[in-house]
């Protein structure tokens, strides 16, 4: 099951350098990264984390293989140490090679990130700790939240959160996987886009083609590293399927579960609990989220769920009653709710029982 398909990772390599110029630099490399989810849902928890080294962007040759056990992530950030259980020594450095990553038993990430600057410090003890600093600075500057959404007509619009201390933002893409800065020009229809401003439309798309995107961020440093690579969301208006068993509304930024019929009905404090409860693996969801994310919609939101309905969109919207989160002042036994037949909006006693429709973000 593909949970960590589409991530947004933050990479640095730095070589452990002598002390002196003239020793030899271990074999080591540290790798510091932020793992997410589609949706910005840091990861958290003993994570395996199986890293690997081969001679092209896509295909090539396996050079080199380690897995870690038990890494520990904490809101989303890990740093590991490559090369002590199985040697970098063995690798030249003397030309191009590309890092992958792959989490728990999910499939390898893809595309493979090429291993720039830093990490050729094993090959020469020249190599200048200034420059090691530059190439990690270049990781930790790459575009994060990446997201793109079809409209349906040739266009797509590309959204990203700002980069400290970026002064602009390049955009590449093709109609051919493993697309970069670097390799643009050699892939199916790749153009590149750059000066770009969040959010950003591309258009003269053909329709019915799959493309893929990949964004930098350039600042004083340079331009950063790219982010991986995007697929755009499939979208109808404001709402767009992640594909993961939510719904994103870019309108009201909340996310919705896709299927609006998963608990049935339930009293007002059952519905709380469940919703509460609610993770990632449960009610068609791989989204990585956690216990504690979801939540029902305010009072004063529930226009949302009446929109979501009336979308088509989600799936076992039922035209009946559905709870809100707040409870009625005047009465607090009562709770509010939305009649989705009709759009009404009433209150009731807690112990009826009621539809249940989670949501996530927003407020």
């Amino acid at each position: 099951m593909k949970i960590y398909s589409v991530l947004l990772m933050i990479a640095g390599f730095i070589f452990f350098i002598g002390t002196t110029l003239n020793a030899a630099p271990p074999a080591t490399m540290t790798y510091q990264g932020k793992l997410k989810t589609a949706q910005g849902v840091r990861v958290n928890g003993p994570t395996t984390l199986t890293f690997r080294i081969y001679d092209a962007a896509t295909g090539g040759t396996k050079l080199w293989e380690e897995t870690l056990s038990s890494v520990t992530i904490v809101d989303g950030t890990f740093k590991v140490i490559l090369g002590k259980t199985t040697s970098l020594a063995t690798l030249a450095f003397d030309k191009a090679y590309y890092l992958s990553m792959q989490v728990n038993t999910d499939s390898e990430m893809t595309p493979r990130m090429e291993m720039t600057s830093a990490p050729y410090a094993m090959n020469t003890v020249k190599q200048s700790a200034a420059g090691a600093a530059d190439t990690l600075l270049k990781a930790y500057t790459m575009p994060e939240n990446v997201t793109i959404n079809l409209n349906g007509s040739g266009q797509a619009t590309v959204t990203w959160n700002a980069v400290k201390g970026a002064t602009s933002y390049n955009l590449y893409y093709a109609t051919e996987t493993g697309v970069n800065a670097n390799n643009y020009a050699s892939k199916a229809n790749g153009k590149a886009v750059t000066g770009v401003t969040s959010p950003y439309t591309v258009t003269g798309l053909t329709k019915g083609t799959q493309y893929f995107f990949s964004m930098t961020s350039v600042t004083p440093v340079g331009e950063s590293v790219a982010s991986l690579e995007i697929k755009p969301k499939s979208c109808s208006s404001v709402l767009c399927d992640n594909g993961d068993g939510t719904i994103t509304d870019t309108k009201t930024g909340l996310i919705g579960l896709k299927n609006a019929n998963c608990f049935g009905k339930q009293t007002w404090d059952a519905a709380l609990s469940k919703v509460a409860a609610l993770k990632s693996g449960e009610c068609g969801l791989t989204d990585g989220s956690t216990a504690g994310q979801w939540r029902l919609l305010t009072k004063d939101e529930l226009q949302i769920y009446i929109d979501w309905k009336n979308s088509g969109v989600f799936v076992g919207a039922q035209s009946d009653y559905y709870w809100s989160s707040t409870t009625y002042t005047n009465t607090t036994t009562n709770a509010w709710l939305v009649y989705l037949y009709n759009g009404s909006v009433d209150y009731n006693g807690k112990t009826f029982m009621y539809y249940v429709w989670p949501v996530r973000g927003g407020q």
